[in-house]
């Protein structure tokens, strides 16, 4: 009499299925402190001041502080403020980033009143992004795709002569890195592979 072979398929789509649970796509986190491997120090100025950046250009005019000019944090206690200041001012810091590996960058930024003002991001030098605005908005959420050189430097850049940009929620994760099986997953779908190689050698020695 023939047997049912279901079973051994039954062991292999609940493994894979409990893989696949276990290794989906991570949410969204609102949190810089939550991201997995955030390459940035001091990703929300939770220090209280702007450890583990560099700062140049108008220095005077930088600050990290709660809220300021009725705009709070995006998240946790502290952000960095830039602004009434003549020229541009700067924030930097050198990452331990791989070659040829793809980065994910996220942050927040802010700006308090309307008048004409800008900001540019750049990675070793080269502009990626950058914003000009002639009116005060909330905190926004800004996110580019970057690839790594090793030992990378990402800058910051505000010039604001009559109003201010609040920035906070830094980020940067590398996308390149692949999930490896945890042992028990990985013991469950060979399980669920053996199972479904025994019933097809069954099946063909009955034929």
């Amino acid at each position: 009499m023939k047997r049912n072979t279901q079973p051994g398929l039954l062991s292999l789509f609940c493994a894979a299925a409990l893989w696949a649970a276990a290794h989906g796509p991570a949410s969204a986190a609102g949190d810089c402190g939550t991201v997995t491997e955030n390459l940035i120090t001091n990703c929300g100025f939770e220090t209280g001041d702007f450890t583990g950046w560099t700062r140049s250009g108008t220095t005077a005019m930088m600050a990290v502080n709660g809220s300021a000019y009725n705009i709070a944090p995006s998240q946790g206690a502290y952000q960095a403020t830039f602004g009434r200041m003549q020229g541009t001012g700067t924030i930097s810091q050198t990452l331990p980033t791989l070659a040829d590996h793809l980065y994910q960058l996220s942050f927040d930024i802010a700006e308090a009143d309307n008048f004409f003002s800008g900001w540019d991001i750049k990675w070793n030098g080269d502009a990626m992004g950058f914003g000009l605005n002639t009116s005060g908005f909330g905190y926004t959420t800004y996110t580019y795709t970057l690839t790594g050189l090793g030992a990378d430097i990402l800058t910051f850049d505000f010039q604001a002569l009559r109003t201010t940009y609040m920035l906070d929620n830094v980020s940067l994760a590398d996308t390149s890195v692949v999930d490896v099986p945890e042992p028990a997953s990985a013991v469950l779908l060979l399980t669920g592979l053996t199972g479904l190689a025994v019933a097809a050698r069954k099946r063909k020695a009955r034929s």
